[in-house]
C-alpha cells in the first residue's frame, strides 16, 4: 500500500500550492467582479432615471406648448389675432421626447404612440386654421372649430398624462 502512495507523495506540496493559488485567485477575483457588476448596474439605473426624468420634463414642456397653441387658436378664431410662433430652443420638446423614447426608453413606446397621434391631429387642425381655411364671418363655423380644438387639446392632455403615468411607473426610486 505504501508503494502506491509513494509516487504521489512528492507532488502533495505542489498540488497544495496550486490549490491555494486557485483559491486565492478566486477570493480576489470574485469580489472585484461582483463590485464592478454592481457598479455597472447602478450606473445604468442612474442613466435610466435621468432619461426618465428628462422625458417627464419634456412632457411638461409639450403640455405647456400645446396649451399655448390652444389659447392662441381660440383667440385667433374669436378675435382674429395673429399667431406667435417663436421658439428659441435648439430642439423642440416633442422632437427631443421622440428621440429619447425611440433611442432609450422603449418601455414608453405605447404611450408615445398615443401622444404622437393626438399631436398630429392637433397639428393638422392648427394648420387648417393658420392657413386661413376658416370662414371668420360664420359664428357656427367658429363654434365648430373651437369645439374641435377643445376635443383635440383634451386628447393631447390625456396622452401626456398617460405618458407621465408610464414614466412614473418605470422610474426606480
Amino acid at each position: 500500500m505504501s508503494g502506491a502512495i509513494a509516487p504521489i507523495t512528492p507532488w502533495v506540496p505542489v498540488l497544495g500550492m496550486i490549490a491555494s493559488g486557485i483559491l486565492g485567485f478566486a477570493a480576489a477575483f470574485i469580489p472585484t467582479w461582483w463590485a464592478r457588476k454592481e457598479e455597472r448596474n447602478q450606473s445604468y439605473q442612474a442613466r435610466h432615471r435621468e432619461r426618465m426624468e428628462r422625458a417627464y420634463r419634456l412632457a411638461l414642456a409639450v403640455r405647456n406648448d400645446y396649451g399655448s397653441m390652444f389659447s392662441q387658436v381660440l383667440r385667433h378664431v374669436h378675435t382674429g389675432s395673429k399667431f406667435e410662433f417663436s421658439d428659441n430652443r435648439e430642439i423642440a420638446p416633442l422632437l427631443e421626447l421622440e428621440m429619447l423614447v425611440t433611442l432609450y426608453l422603449d418601455e414608453l413606446s405605447d404611450s408615445w404612440a398615443s401622444l404622437k397621434v393626438s399631436t398630429e391631429q392637433f397639428g393638422k387642425e392648427l394648420a387648417r386654421v393658420v392657413s386661413g381655411e376658416l370662414d371668420a364671418n360664420k359664428l357656427t363655423e367658429k363654434q365648430k372649430v373651437c369645439d374641435e380644438f377643445v376635443r383635440l387639446h383634451g386628447d393631447v392632455q390625456r396622452a401626456i398624462q398617460e405618458l407621465q403615468r408610464d414614466i412614473s411607473k418605470n422610474v426606480v426610486p
